[in-house]
């Protein structure tokens, strides 16, 4: 959260924007683009009486055109029952029954590094985030003389990458995206001897990877006065490998067309905007808006339509999880989610300094 400028949160749907999942609201996280001096530092620590012992760090570095932002750091929970004592910090326990906690231990490292380079209206920005997680769930102690038990282990592993260019290229401003996220789980379980505290790999176990890949270009008129516009296209790709859906094996591919128009004449201000989606999973999606603004007498009004969808991610179209304990199955004929959002928004000056407004939003997914 070190990385973080500021969080923006703009009601109504914006899939003709953005694409998919924008039903009713986009939450926006914009990370820090600058710093006034060469070097800075921030470090942060928590320590709760529950078990929790948090700590991260930020850097910046700042040199001319270049400017260089990590951050790192480690978040530990050694888990919790509602027997647990208040103000009681641990350091051992007991092979009893008290090893079986309802709150899970974890273990989290992550860190999240940036390079900034801006000269004039270029700027060049690669990325590179990693998190890991371990979570550990201890079973009941076993057998005539409790002497053993099976313990569970997840581990997480999150890895992003990509670059973003932005600049003028042929009278155009241009915005390259190019993305890559791996997610990998892995569930491990172990016959724990609680004598020897020796650990026995048993064959209950299995893999979740994830890949998605997503490049986006968008263009965009140098400035006017009058008329903007922008245009451009989206590609996402993704893949899941786990025995837990079906076929174990599953991927989709989404295209995307998108453009907005602004025209401004005589103080009203119109933008229509819309995105045509194609994919080879899920039917296609055209969702369009339209926003007005202008004045009527005194008061400034918003008028806006905007439609937005979200199509069923692959889980819950194949996911496929069968035992003596469950019997979860996906549904591959699942259709997307689409909303339709009208909102009237009315502001109007008076004693110099007061605003009035007013505002009523209509959404229905």
């Amino acid at each position: 959260i070190n990385s973080i400028e500021r969080i923006e949160i703009v009601e109504g749907p914006l899939s003709a924007i953005y694409g998919n999942n924008s039903l009713g609201a986009t939450i926006n996280l914009i990370f820090k683009k600058n710093q006034d001096e060469k070097i800075n530092i921030s470090v942060q620590s928590y320590l709760e009486s529950i078990g929790q012992y948090n700590f991260n760090t930020h850097i910046g570095y700042k040199q001319k055109d270049n400017l260089f932002f990590i951050s790192l750091g480690r978040n530990y929970f050694d888990g919790w029952s509602d027997t647990d004592n208040f103000l009681s910090f641990e350091t051992s326990h007991k092979a009893d029954s008290s090893r079986f906690q309802d709150w899970k231990p974890k273990e989290q490292f992550f860190i999240n590094s940036r390079y900034l380079y801006k000269a004039g209206n270029l700027t060049i920005k690669p990325y590179l985030d990693f998190f890991s997680e371990e979570v550990i769930n201890k079973g009941f102690p076993r057998g005539s003389f409790l002497h053993y038990a099976f313990d569970e282990h997840y581990l997480t592993n999150r890895f992003d990458k990509g670059i973003v260019i932005k600049g003028p290229f042929l009278n155009r401003n241009i915005d390259v995206l190019f993305h890559h996220n791996q997610y990998k789980r892995i569930k491990t379980k172990y016959r724990k001897d609680l004598t020897t505290l020796a650990e026995y790999l048993t064959e209950e176990y299995d893999t979740t990877s994830i890949n998605f890949f997503t490049h986006r270009i968008t263009c965009s008129n140098i400035e006017n006065k009058k008329i903007n516009y922008q245009y451009g296209y989206a590609i996402n790709h993704e893949n899941i490998n786990t025995l837990r859906v079906i076929e174990g094996d599953q991927q989709r591919t989404n295209f995307s067309f998108f453009y907005s128009f602004d025209y401004h004449l005589l103080g009203a201000d119109l933008r229509a905007a819309a995105r045509y989606l194609y994919s080879d999973k899920n039917e296609n999606a055209l969702t369009p808006s339209v926003n007005l603004k202008f004045n009527l007498g005194p008061v400034l009004t918003r008028l806006s339509y905007g439609h937005g969808f979200r199509i069923p991610s692959l889980k819950e179209m194949y996911f496929n999880f069968i035992d003596v304990n469950h019997y979860i199955q996906g549904n591959p004929e699942l259709k997307s989610e689409r909303s339709n959002n009208i909102q009237i928004n009315l502001s109007s000056h008076f004693l110099d300094h007061h605003i009035l407004t007013f505002n009523t939003f209509y959404n229905r997914i």
